[in-house]
């Protein structure tokens, strides 16, 4: 009897694990395919914009170093803004290779259309891109240091998931000005500018409070 209560515990233990990690999956795929309009609006409910992280913009053909999704949704109970990596992918290492192969830049430094095509065939719907070299996310790395000293910012996912702790224990509080003049001589988007600044007052008065994370993390 009693090993019978112990195998059955067992199995019930080994069931609850298989289907969390099952939902954790299935949820991150889904936020990668989450549907947004072409382009975002003041008001609108959800924005999906692509992060793309090169080592320097000023090369001919940068290194990717990864690639994101930033979901921000709004709704009268919540405020979320949802980190979904692209690249690499660790899930499916060969949607990012695949990914990583069509990448490279333009003349005017965007990104090839036949990379944001490659993004379009993966069910990945975005209003813009925001394309960042490393002495971008570096810049990015010192300003949530100035929040909090002792946060990692040894690589992008650190970046983001400091930035993230930073933003969502600032909701009310006061937070380091961001240089965004120096920021810009490291990024090329094809965001008008003061959209980029209207997007980010409204995650910094999001309300309800903001909830910020990494899809799986």
């Amino acid at each position: 009897m009693k090993k019978t209560s112990l195998l059955l515990c067992a199995l019930l233990a080994f069931m609850l694990f298989t289907v969390a990690g099952f939902l954790m999956a299935a949820r991150a795929e889904t936020l990668a395919r989450l549907p947004v309009n072409i382009r975002a609006i003041a008001g609108e409910r959800q924005n999906n914009l692509v992060l793309i992280h090169v080592d320097n913009l000023a090369s001919r053909q940068p290194a990717l170093r990864s690639v994101w999704v930033a979901i921000r949704f709004h709704s009268e109970s919540q405020t979320s803004l949802t980190f979904v990596q692209l690249y690499p992918n660790t899930d499916d290492p060969r949607a990012g290779e695949k990914l990583a192969a069509d990448f490279g830049l333009t003349n005017t430094a965007a990104p090839a259309p036949v990379f944001l095509r490659r993004l379009s065939g993966e069910g990945i719907k975005f209003s813009g891109y925001l394309l960042v070299d490393d002495n971008g996310m570096a810049q990015v790395g010192e300003w949530i240091r100035q929040t909090s000293p002792k946060a990692n910012v040894s690589g992008d996912t650190q970046i983001l998931q400091a930035g993230c702790a930073a933003l969502t224990a600032a909701q009310g509080a006061p937070l380091p000005t961001f240089d965004w003049p120096g920021f810009s001589a490291h990024l090329n988007t094809d965001l008008a500018f003061d959209d980029i600044l209207v997007e980010w007052g409204r995650l910094l008065a999001a309300d309800p409070p903001l909830r910020c994370e990494l899809a799986g993390q």
